[in-house]
């Protein structure tokens, strides 16, 4: 099983796979859906990455799974997106609690 973690430090987000790091970045996004209250996590990591992805997969994405949606991170607490990864309705959790919108 790989273990995920983001961590914030030097003011940029890191990411984490069993203890090794994979990528930083000053700005995370997390790409999702909302389909019959099941959420679904499709990409996360460097907003760029997460708004390219985006791009190129948003209209076959849309007919399986609903609306993809993109958040970024702002200044969320980094366990907070870490815990997004294992269960992916925290997103919309976090979302709510910061006042932040679901829209793409």
């Amino acid at each position: 099983m790989i273990r995920r973690e983001y961590r914030k430090e030097f003011g940029s987000f890191y990411y984490y796979e069993n203890g090794r790091m994979q990528s930083m970045a000053d700005e995370v996004a997390i790409c999702f859906s909302i389909l019959d209250d099941n959420v679904v996590l499709h990409k996360h990591g460097r907003a760029e990455d997460v708004t390219k992805w985006w791009q190129e997969n948003h209209e076959v994405g849309r007919q399986l799974f609903g609306e993809l949606v993109i958040v970024e991170s702002g200044d969320w607490d980094p366990v907070e997106l870490t815990e997004c990864l294992e269960r992916p309705y925290k997103i919309v959790e976090l979302c709510r609690s910061v006042g932040r919108g679901l829209t793409s």
